[in-house]
Parts: C-alpha cells; sequence; structure tokens
C-alpha cells in the first residue's frame, strides 16, 4: 500500500469536494496525464461529491465524524485499488477500518449473473460486462489492509456504496 490518492480527515474531504478540487487532486497523485472527461475522473467527482453530503449529514448528527481520516483510492501492491477507506478508533482504542466500493451504478445499469458473486454491469457507461460484486470486492480490500502488521488487532467492515441507486 504505497499510495493514494487522498489522505485527510473527512473534514478536509468535504471542503475538496465543495470546492470541486478532489478528483483533479487524485488525478494528479495516481493518474497524472488522465484527461477531465475520462470516466473514471468524472466517476471520482460525482460519486465523491455524492458521498461528502452524506458523510455532512452524519457529521450534523456526529460532529467528530468529520475528525476521522479517509484514504481514497488506496493502490495494493497489485494496482488494485479501495475507493474509500474510513479510519478510526473504537471505545477501546482498538483501530476501525471501513472500507468503500463507490460504484454509479442504477438499477437499471445492472442485472443479475449466474455466476457467484458477480453481476452484468454497464461499464465505462458504454457496454454490459460481467463483473464482481462491489461489496465483494470491499471485502478483498479489506482482507488486504487486515493483513498489514500494522492493523493487528483492528476490526474491519466493508461495504459498497451506490449513491445513485433508488429504493423500490
Amino acid at each position: 500500500m504505497a499510495r493514494c490518492g487522498f489522505a485527510g480527515t473527512i473534514n478536509r474531504f468535504i471542503e475538496l469536494c465543495d470546492s470541486n478540487e478532489i478528483a483533479g487532486l487524485i488525478r494528479d497523485q495516481i493518474s497524472p496525464n488522465m484527461r477531465t472527461d475520462n470516466n473514471e475522473f468524472g466517476s471520482w467527482r460525482d460519486g465523491l461529491l455524492k458521498l461528502s453530503n452524506d458523510l455532512t449529514l452524519c457529521i450534523r448528527e456526529q460532529p467528530m465524524i468529520g475528525e476521522l481520516h479517509i484514504a481514497l483510492e488506496l493502490t495494493f501492491d497489485n494496482q488494485s485499488r479501495a475507493d474509500v477507506v474510513i479510519c478510526g478508533t473504537d471505545e477501546t482504542g482498538c483501530g476501525v477500518f471501513f472500507v468503500l466500493e463507490l460504484k454509479q451504478w442504477s438499477q437499471e445499469t445492472i442485472e443479475e449473473s449466474l455466476k457467484q458473486g458477480m453481476l452484468r454491469a454497464l461499464v465505462g457507461g458504454s457496454r454490459v460486462e460481467e463483473v464482481h460484486h462491489p461489496s465483494l470486492q470491499a471485502q478483498a480490500y479489506a482482507r488486504s489492509i487486515q493483513s498489514s502488521n500494522a492493523c493487528e488487532n483492528s476490526r474491519f467492515i466493508s461495504g459498497s456504496y451506490l449513491p445513485n441507486m433508488v429504493q423500490n
């Protein structure tokens, strides 16, 4: 885990989203030649703004959330990247890591797959592909972090964040 696109407090993350700087900052750290019309750049800009809006609502109820640490696009040795890792400690002082996989999918852009742990999803805005379920991706990233000696005795929670999904 050598690098990430952004690491700081949730409060700072929200500031960067509100000023529309977060996607450019991530690009500059992990892929400086990426164009702003790239699908991944747009996903960072749009998805992370939605996450920051939801975190802002959480902070209204629990202000200490703003002081938690967040890492975006955490890159592993195999070049896979965890979209979001929120870090803090519990009441006993043990580390807690919340690993999220972000997807811009809506109900209309995903469908079931016959393969276990997979979905069929519109990828890159143009083609339907078999992809791993985002919650399983987040679990794999959590296991990668957990294997680090520095994270001994920490708890890991993983999940997916799909801000464009609407409830039926």
